[in-house]
């Protein structure tokens, strides 16, 4: 049996090395995470305001 490298959880057959709960966590971070580079990188050597920061975040 396999188990999810992440929480440990049994794995169906041909499911990879993450369940789907895991993967999806993953792919929501780095999705939010790319997002706020991008501001970061916009904005360079500028202040972020909050607003854009949460504006951002919350897009989910």
């Amino acid at each position: 049996m396999n188990h999810c490298r992440k929480c440990g959880c049994t794995l169906d057959p041909g499911e990879g090395k993450l369940c789907d709960e895991c993967r999806e966590t993953i792919e929501k971070m780095r999705s939010t995470a790319g997002r706020l580079q991008m501001i970061i990188e916009a904005k360079s050597y500028t202040q972020i305001s909050m607003e854009d920061y949460l504006n951002e975040y919350n897009k989910n």
